[in-house]
């Protein structure tokens, strides 16, 4: 269920909760809500109310204690707990749009401060699709960096012109501490073609031969800018995502120039086949 409120009122009596209610909001079943707020509300004895213990959310217990009478019961009765989940509203709505990469992210004005719920969904929702797209955004370059630092500190605000370029690349694979994402604003687009295409690594890694995948994951593979100013660095050629805990292939045309320990015919050799 979906709710949108701004408090949570609990009355309670002796060892019985007698109601929960929601004050100043809506309902709606909706069971692929995003985050969670979980209330843990301890039934209480005697007259020992204690705190709504609460993980997110401004929520708010009070002890209302109802006229009504109870009779009087010999037996003590034990404190016990009650776990009461309450999903609170996310704005945002993601669809998958293939088997293995690609979402598309509605419901987002970019130029707004974003919550702390939404902002781990769209990291949660990165892990799983591997490439996000947020439609119909017009972006200042200040609120395109404020994005992007909500997920980490920008390494390079490049502004650049890219015309018939037919290659796979992982961006700045040559850097000693490859980013972890790219953000990429389209401001002038073509009227027509121009297609960005996107390959899950993690679906190439996943389809090869057992052997092939161990003779991979002991190889460690030389990346270079291939420019004046030479920058070089070596990456393993099977990288572990710690938070997926899938494996990727972490080579590409671009700038992937051999593997250790090879010579570059054999390596091409390899590289040309995966």
């Amino acid at each position: 269920m979906t709710f949108e409120y701004s408090r949570i009122e609990c009355s309670l009596f002796k060892s019985k909760v007698l109601s929960l209610h929601l004050n100043k909001g809506t309902t709606q079943s909706n069971n692929n809500s995003g985050g969670k707020d979980v209330i843990t509300i301890t039934l209480l004895t005697d007259n020992d109310i204690r705190k709504i213990r609460t993980l997110s959310g401004k929520l708010r217990a009070t002890d209302q204690r109802s006229p009504i009478k109870t009779p009087p019961s010999n037996k003590k009765r034990k404190s016990t707990s009650l776990s009461v989940e309450i999903l609170s509203k996310s704005p945002i709505k993601i669809k998958a749009i293939s088997r293995h990469i690609g979402a598309v992210i509605k419901g987002l004005d970019l130029r707004e401060p974003l919550q702390q719920q939404v902002v781990q969904q769209i990291s949660e929702a990165l892990v799983k699709h591997h490439v996000l797209f947020f439609k119909d955004q017009t972006l200042t370059p200040e609120q395109f960096s404020g994005f992007a630092e909500r997920f980490g500190e920008p390494q390079d605000r490049t502004k650049m012109k890219i015309r018939g370029r037919n290659c796979w690349r992982a961006d700045h694979s040559f850097d000693r501490v490859p980013p972890k994402a790219s953000l990429i604003y389209a401001r002038d687009e073509p009227p027509h073609g121009s297609d960005t295409l996107f390959c899950s690594m993690s679906a190439v890694f996943s389809s090869l031969s057992g052997g092939l995948k161990s003779t991979l994951e002991n190889l460690r593979a030389i990346h270079s800018n291939r420019s004046s100013s030479i920058i070089e660095a070596i990456h393993p050629v099977v990288i572990l995502d710690h938070r997926s805990r899938k494996k990727s292939l972490f080579v590409n045309p671009e700038f992937t120039v051999g593997f250790e320990g090879w010579s570059e015919k054999e390596s091409q050799w390899l590289l040309k086949d995966l």
